[in-house]
């Protein structure tokens, strides 16, 4: 099943076409492969391979929200689902919600600690940039181990944070870490700060903020981060510029994802993306423009499909936001949309 999005939509022989492929769900759900889905993906790559050469390019990347387990795990265990073909999936072609928090907190003037509330594998993914000796960035709490018993030294560092970031953590969703999480935010610990240095402000940043998420093993939709971002933004009074998402569905990830495959905003540009995925609102509803904000995805037409794997849930077409009227188009599978989007560029091709 497909919309008529996939129609009357050629670009120039000079544009390049950007594919920004969501991962759980559309090309596998849990540690299961979609129908069809490496095979499709092969064909999807030997396509873009053709077209090195030619003045109408074909990009292919791979954006995830995936914050349970660092990128290096993710790959690896893409791996072993069957996606071997590393034509077709290059490594450097995966990027996360990770990857996005960690350019976030290195990039400020100020160097922030950060509590990281994520699982521990994730946490491989925030290595400290300090020369040896000084003190860690980021605070990893103990696996298994509630605040009340960390040492005087695990301590000091928790209550030298001044900024929390939250991913997909189950362990550590619960009252004792989440009111430690509460006690940064909102300054509790610094007038205890031994540096006598000048802390930033509270800064609270989501890896992503979805509601729920379908298990690995494909059981029941299961809390995603969102509720426990909510929580905590309500709980400290945070104000909208003192909170931030930076995963999909937000413009800047997809930015990152598209200047990562070598895309730079041009005047006049007939460049063109798909956005593939089975989350309506996490993967494809782009969000408003606050008042004067200037859009990181300005001069690319920007397409999307939603497949009917993983969350999907009939109706949920309806619940895509934001971009333009017709964009959209529904899919049964990531492999269906392959088979549209192949015909359709070989249609193109043959104008």
């Amino acid at each position: 099943m497909a919309s008529s999005a996939t129609t009357g939509n050629c670009s120039a022989t000079t544009a390049t076409t950007y594919l920004l492929l969501d991962l759980n769900g559309n090309l596998h759900v849990g540690d299961q492969p979609t129908p069809n889905a490496i095979e499709a993906l092969s064909r999807l790559s030997g396509l873009a391979q053709s077209t090195l050469s030619s003045g109408r390019q074909l990009r292919i990347s791979f954006c995830s929200n995936s914050s349970k387990e660092s990128t290096q795990t993710l790959v690896s265990r893409l791996r072993r689902m069957g996606f071997t073909d590393e034509e077709a999936m290059p490594e450097g072609s995966v990027f996360t919600s990770l990857d996005a928090a960690r350019r976030l907190l290195v990039s400020g003037q100020k160097k922030r600690r950060t509590l990281l509330l994520l699982n521990e594998d994730a946490m491989q993914s925030f290595q400290d940039e300090d020369a040896e000796g000084r003190q860690s960035r980021y605070f990893k709490p103990p696996q298994s181990t509630l605040p009340a018993d960390l040492n005087e030294s695990q301590q000091s560092a928790l209550q030298s944070c001044d900024s929390v970031l939250i991913g997909l953590a189950p362990d550590l969703m619960r009252y004792e870490w989440l009111t430690e999480a509460f006690r940064v935010l909102t300054g509790e610990y610094a007038s205890k700060d031994h540096h006598q240095e000048e802390r930033p402000d509270p800064l609270l940043v989501a890896t992503h903020s979805g509601r729920c998420l379908r298990p690995g093993d494909g059981g029941p939709l299961a809390l995603g981060p969102g509720p426990f971002v909510q929580a905590l933004a309500h709980a400290a009074d945070l104000g909208e510029d003192k909170v931030i998402c930076v995963g999909k569905p937000e413009r800047a990830f997809f930015a990152q994802c598209l200047e990562g495959m070598g895309w730079k905003r041009r005047e006049g540009s007939e460049d063109q993306a798909w956005i593939v995925g089975d989350d309506a609102r996490q993967d494809l509803s782009l969000p408003q423009l606050k008042n004067g904000e200037e859009d990181p995805l300005q001069g690319l037409k920007v397409r999307r499909g939603l497949v009917k794997t993983g969350k999907y849930r009939e109706g949920d077409e309806e619940k895509v936001e934001g971009g333009g009227s017709g964009d959209v188009g529904v899919w049964d599978s990531f492999a269906h949309w392959v088979d549209d989007f192949v015909r359709e560029w070989k249609s193109c091709d043959n104008q």
